[in-house]
C-alpha cells in the first residue's frame, strides 16, 4: 500500500475516535435532570459530625498548643539558668584574673568563645560619665551626686547582641564604683 493510505485510514479512525467520544461525554448530558434531595435529618446529623470533628480538631490544636507553651517556659528556665551560671563564672573569673593565671586563662577562653554566639562584655571605662538610668550598669555610689564617674570596675556585664533580635537583651548589668559631683 501507498503512504497516503495509511494517512488516509488513519485520519478516518481518528475521526472515528473523535466522533464516538463526543457522542459518549453529550449522552449523560441529554439525560433529564433530577433533584437529589437529602432529608433535614440526615443534613442536621452531618452537620452535628461535621462539628464534632471540628471541636475535637479546635480541642487537639489548644492541647499542642499548651504542650509547646510548657516547652517554651521549659527553653526558657533552661537558658536563664544555663545563663546565671555562666555569668556567675565569669564574675568569679573576673574577680581573680589578676591572682590567678589559669582564672584569666578560662576568663579569656569564655569571653571568646560567648562572642560567637553574639553575647558581648559590657565594659564602662574607668573616668567614664555614666547615666544613672543605664539599665546596662550597676551602680555603687561611693560619694556624691550626678554626673558620676566610674572610678572602678567591679565587673563587666554581659548583653546578647543577635541579629535577629532589634533590640540588646542585659544579661547581666556591669557594677560599678562611682563618685559624683560634691
Amino acid at each position: 500500500m501507498d503512504n497516503s493510505v495509511y494517512i488516509v485510514i488513519g485520519l478516518l479512525l481518528g475521526m472515528l475516535f473523535a466522533l464516538a467520544s463526543t457522542l459518549l461525554l453529550l449522552i449523560p448530558s441529554m439525560k433529564p435532570k433530577t433533584k437529589s434531595t437529602l432529608p433535614i435529618e440526615i443534613l442536621k446529623q452531618r452537620i452535628h459530625e461535621i462539628n464534632a470533628e471540628l471541636q475535637e480538631v479546635a480541642q487537639q490544636l489548644w492541647i499542642y498548643g499548651v504542650e509547646q507553651e510548657e516547652e517554651n517556659k521549659k527553653w526558657r528556665r533552661i537558658y536563664r539558668d544555663f545563663t546565671s551560671k555562666t555569668i556567675d563564672t565569669l564574675h568569679s573569673c573576673w574577680i581573680g584574673r589578676n591572682d590567678d593565671i589559669t582564672a584569666k586563662a578560662t576568663y579569656d577562653e569564655l569571653v571568646t568563645g560567648l562572642k560567637t554566639i553574639g553575647i558581648e562584655e559590657i565594659l564602662p571605662n574607668v573616668g567614664e560619665i555614666i547615666n544613672e538610668d543605664d539599665d546596662s550598669i550597676s551602680i555603687r555610689v561611693i560619694k556624691g551626686d550626678t554626673p558620676f564617674r566610674v572610678i572602678k570596675l567591679v565587673y563587666p556585664g554581659y548583653q546578647l547582641n543577635s541579629r535577629h533580635l532589634k533590640t540588646k537583651i542585659i544579661l547581666s548589668p556591669s557594677v560599678v564604683e562611682v563618685i559624683g559631683q560634691n
